[in-house]
């Protein structure tokens, strides 16, 4: 005897995407249930299955077409997780980062990483006294330029 769970999918699963917006539709049912479940995935691994239970896989379809053009796609996806969030940012920054999109006075890496650094550790004053100007080469009557002490 086969204990294993058998599951029949429907070839009406589909991804529908919608001004940018996708959800995957999945239509399935037990091998010996005689009803088909409906169950949509956004891009963010939120799942919503519907509770009613349908007599084809046609009329789950049509149940979520009708869904999307009452309600709209966006009534069908969840929020992302905090992960997803950051992930996604970092991936636009990336993007621009390996692309020839940033203009050329665009920071690059290291300097977007200095800036980061003073962002977080703050502004502060160091007073002259307690400047090493040994490492201070003067660029011009009112430009200095710092070099790290070493």
């Amino acid at each position: 005897m086969n204990d294993e769970f058998q599951l029949v999918i429907s070839t009406l699963c589909q991804t529908i995407t919608i001004d940018g917006e996708a959800v995957d539709v999945e239509i399935y049912r037990g091998a010996h249930d005689k009803t088909w479940t409906l169950e949509l995935v956004d891009a963010f691994g939120n799942s919503t299955i519907w509770d009613d239970e349908f007599d084809t896989d046609s009329d789950a379809l049509k149940e979520v077409l009708k869904t999307i053009e009452e309600e709209g796609i966006e009534a069908l996806l969840g929020e992302p997780s905090e992960e997803q969030i950051i992930d996604r940012k970092l991936r636009r920054l990336d993007d621009i980062f390996c692309s020839d999109i940033a203009p050329e006075s665009a920071m690059d890496a290291a300097t977007l990483e200095g800036f980061f650094t003073a962002l977080i550790l703050g502004p502060y004053v160091i007073p002259p006294s307690q400047m090493d100007l040994g490492h201070v080469r003067w660029q011009g009557k009112c430009r200095l330029r710092l070099y790290g002490a070493g």
